[in-house]
């Protein structure tokens, strides 16, 4: 839920539409993604507004105190100053700014960072000299949209193409070409990513187990609250 949150508040804030996010979770991985991101985001245009347009210049024809102040906050000079009317406060001046594009990639990198480093824990713990801390010590950075990747820093690690695979059959390094290839990449490697998804797999195992007691079948029957609080 915190990933959701974060992911979101961070792409609307700077102006990069998704049209859902989705979060996943394994003892060892946490995964987010978001759909239908665009390459960039789009040129907009920003105003500003300042004092009232009568202040531009004086009696005399020259630009006013207030006015030359407003444009220097600027960078620009006061003849580059517009007027529009505000309600409340009528004519004023203003100043329109065109905000350029900004790359996907570089916003998602800034926003894997700001979600890493903000993500809340009942204990925390620092392992590493950045003394970023987290949950648990982090292995590994996988960031990929589309098939490019999302490269950034952070913990003394580069995040990458990569992962891998459960410590139980060696920890392999498997790599992810694209983020829709990921699911079916890593339930090859034996990692089921989605919680309902494993969650099944792990129930349909408990049936059809035969070794099972009948003893044991019961308690996971009437406990299904137990495996909610330990899949992970």
């Amino acid at each position: 839920k915190q990933e959701e949150e974060l992911a979101a508040a961070f792409l609307k804030e700077n102006n990069l539409s998704f049209e859902n996010i989705r979060t996943y979770g394994t003892c060892r991985r946490l995964v987010f993604f978001a759909d239908k991101i665009p390459h960039r985001t789009a040129e907009r245009t920003e105003i500003f507004y300042g004092p009232l347009a009568k202040l531009l210049k004086d009696e005399n024809g020259n630009y006013t105190k207030q006015a030359c102040g407003f444009a220097s906050s600027f960078n620009v000079s006061p003849d580059k100053l517009k007027t529009a009317m505000i309600e409340k406060k009528g004519e004023v001046l203003c100043f329109e700014r065109k905000i350029q594009p900004v790359s996907a990639v570089k916003i998602l990198a800034d926003m894997c960072i700001h979600i890493i480093k903000n993500l809340q824990f009942p204990k925390s713990m620092v392992w590493e000299e950045s003394r970023l801390r987290f949950a648990r010590p982090i292995r590994n950075l996988l960031a990929i949209y589309g098939s490019s990747p999302v490269t950034f820093r952070l913990a003394s690690l580069k995040s990458g193409k990569f992962t891998y695979g459960l410590a139980s059959l060696g920890s392999l390094k498997i790599q992810v070409k694209t983020t829709d290839c990921y699911m079916k990449v890593m339930e090859k490697a034996q990692v089921i990513v989605d919680d309902n998804a494993r969650k099944e797999k792990i129930i349909i195992f408990v049936i059809l187990c035969g070794l099972l007691s009948d003893t044991f079948k019961l308690f996971f029957g009437k406990n299904i609250k137990f495996y909610n609080q330990n899949q992970f």
